[in-house]
């Protein structure tokens, strides 16, 4: 009969209490967490990016004024899409004239984070976005003021 031991390899015992290259590695994420501020202070000082996310949120901001304070004098029905050819499609509840900004919110959130993300990477890349999602929420609060205009 032969008796299966298990024996069990034990590890060098040198007195080291944890690999030089670990310390390293440490001192290494330390400098490079610190660094991160510089990345966010290039991003922020930016001319273009921070006029642009400037104009974004000013529009975002006059859009929510508008909406607000005429919310009562706008009838139950819009035409809040002009795309269609049938008038009863063209037609929304005054509700839905809410969404709008909450659709320039999400553009504008979605291309902050996105741009920061990307900003030392693809610098052109960013601009083009930033600059397109301006033009895009400047669109919708002109949308919005034609709406509201016409029920004045």
């Amino acid at each position: 009969m032969k008796k299966d031991k298990k024996e069990s390899a034990t590890q060098l015992d040198l007195g080291f209490k944890q690999p030089f290259s670990n310390s390293l590695s440490k001192v290494k994420g330390s400098i490079a967490n610190s660094l991160t501020i510089f990345e966010l202070m290039r991003y922020a000082k930016d001319g273009g990016i921070w006029i642009m996310h400037t104009i974004s949120f000013a529009v975002l901001a006059l859009q929510s004024y508008y909406i607000y304070y005429n919310y009562n004098n706008l009838p139950e029905k819009l035409p809040l899409v002009t795309f269609y050819s049938d008038d009863a499609l063209k037609l929304y509840s005054r509700d839905f004239i809410i969404l709008l900004p909450v659709l320039a919110f999400a553009i504008l959130a979605v291309t902050f984070v996105f741009a920061y993300k990307w900003f030392n990477k693809e610098r052109a890349l960013v601009k083009i976005m930033v600059f397109s999602s301006t033009l895009s929420n400047i669109l919708i609060t002109l949308h919005v003021l034609k709406i509201i205009e016409m029920f004045k």
